[in-house]
């Protein structure tokens, strides 16, 4: 078990506060991944940025009446942070180990530290979900859910033989602890008799009882907890789901289902923010939607979102698409390819080009490869550039897998993954995504048919001929 370095063993008690009083929170970031750390307080719809100075370090000071949980961004990792009045954290980690998968490295001091600490500690104990997981058998799968619930009882105690816990964390402790056994559970349930079709043993009533015995009821309590208000999501989400299948007269995709499924966020007795949570699920697809359903949520999407943030996102993503409409200017670009020479946009004028934004852990990014393979040797005579340009965070498992797949036509390297600007261009949310554009330099389709379909080949063929 990794173990997180903790320069203090003070104990501690939190006596309850009427009056605001500052949480100090510093620290330093080793490798960033920008310029900026938000520090997030969903309890009161508050975000502190601040600017990192030169060498990483950053202090802020956010006044309290009370002990809340937090979070605190840098890019898209995330920490969770249990900030009390009068009390200090301090932290020092390597981002680059959050997407290596060990952030227990982080190292913790300050007499505020410890809920913090352990928060993390918890983060990377538990089960992946995995095919693996939800063939085995009943016995099994409980098997490796009690070593779960035993782990991090274990490392609850080791803590809190070291500080003294507030009543009010040690629930925020149990919440959370409760809500990662009834996701497992709960997906046990969902996906065990799909990927074991054969087993016929019965799923204990059990597991249904626990995610039962989850409350709907502690909004005020714990809305601004990551952990409940996911679980509050997949409730509401599962109701919503279970409603549209019950419909028979409606088509999936289809407008009449996408209005349908506005109407029942809207009914749903779930809160506001968790409203918010599914109508920005609902639209982030948005880009891929044909144009009919893109008319119907510009025309609703406010009934949905109530967050300004969402509302700017969405807004965002609308005029992205709007600028890359079939008959503009493609946005340009300039990537680095396999041999380290840069490629731009602009050098491929004159020809039909194909791309595809992809990442080596992409499943159905992977499995378009054949077929993108073979179009490209059938098509190797036409004036069609073919660029496959990756998002992956990890370069090496990129170069590794062009060499040794021999992938072809161009490959390029997008620095920035999910931040990158191609993906910003056209507001990708999802992966392959394959964009078309004619020999001028214009968009055909920023949405284009997969290499895997045989209308993709087609097309090409009738743009290089133009």
């Amino acid at each position: 078990m990794k173990k997180i370095a903790l320069l203090f063993l003070i104990a501690f008690t939190v006596f309850a506060c009427t009056k605001k009083s500052p949480v100090t929170i510093t620290g330093k970031i080793t490798n960033p991944l920008n310029e900026t750390v938000v520090i997030q307080n969903d309890f009161l719809d508050q975000k502190d940025t601040i600017t990192l100075g030169e060498d990483g370090t950053f202090s802020v000071e956010i006044n309290l009446d009370k002990a809340y949980m937090g979070y605190l961004w840098n890019g898209n990792l995330r920490m969770a942070l249990y900030m009390i009045p009068g009390t200090t954290i301090n932290l020092d980690f390597n981002a680059d180990d959050f997407e290596n998968g060990s952030p227990s490295d982080t190292i913790f001091s300050g007499d505020g530290s410890a809920p913090s600490a352990l928060l993390l500690s918890l983060q990377d104990k538990g089960l992946r979900l995995s095919v693996l997981l939800m063939k085995m058998s009943v016995d099994s799968f409980v098997m490796q859910v009690d070593s779960v619930k035993t782990l991090i009882d274990k490392t609850v105690n080791m803590f809190s033989a070291e500080n003294k816990f507030s009543e009010e964390f040690t629930d925020v402790l149990t919440l959370i602890e409760k809500i990662k056994i009834a996701g497992y559970y709960k997906n046990y349930m969902n996906y065990h008799p799909r990927f074991a079709p054969t087993d016929t043993t019965s799923i204990p009533e059990s597991f249904q009882e626990y995610v039962d015995g989850i409350p709907l009821d502690q909004v005020d309590k714990y809305i601004g907890i990551t952990d409940y208000k996911s679980f509050l999501t997949m409730h509401y989400q599962g109701q919503i789901q279970e409603e549209l299948k019950a419909d028979t007269t409606l088509k999936r995709a289809s407008v009449d289902y996408f209005s349908k499924n506005i109407d029942l966020i809207l009914a749903s007795e779930a809160p506001v923010r968790v409203k918010d949570v599914m109508g920005r699920s609902l639209v982030s697809s948005y880009s891929y939607m044909p144009d009919s359903i893109q008319q119907l949520i510009k025309s609703r999407y406010k009934e949905m979102l109530t967050d300004p943030e969402n509302i700017k996102e969405f807004e965002g993503v609308v005029a992205t698409i709007e600028k890359t409409k079939p008959g503009t200017v493609a946005p340009s670009f300039n990537y680095i390819d396999i041999n380290g020479d840069m490629v731009s946009s602009e050098s491929l004028l004159g020809k039909v080009v194909y791309i595809d934004v992809w990442a080596t852990w992409c499943g159905p990014c992977r499995g378009e490869i054949p077929s993108l393979k073979k179009m490209e040797e059938e098509l190797d005579d036409r004036p069609i550039a073919f660029v496959s340009i990756s998002i992956d965070d990890d370069k090496e498992a990129w170069e590794k897998m062009v060499k040794e797949d021999e992938l072809g036509g161009l490959q390029l390297f997008a620095e920035g993954a999910w931040q990158s600007d191609i993906t910003k261009a056209y507001a990708i949310r999802g992966i392959p995504r394959f964009i078309m554009i004619d020999k001028e330099g214009k968009i055909v389709n920023a949405n284009a048919s997969r290499p895997s379909n045989p209308q993709t080949k087609e097309k090409l063929l009738e743009l290089a001929e133009m």
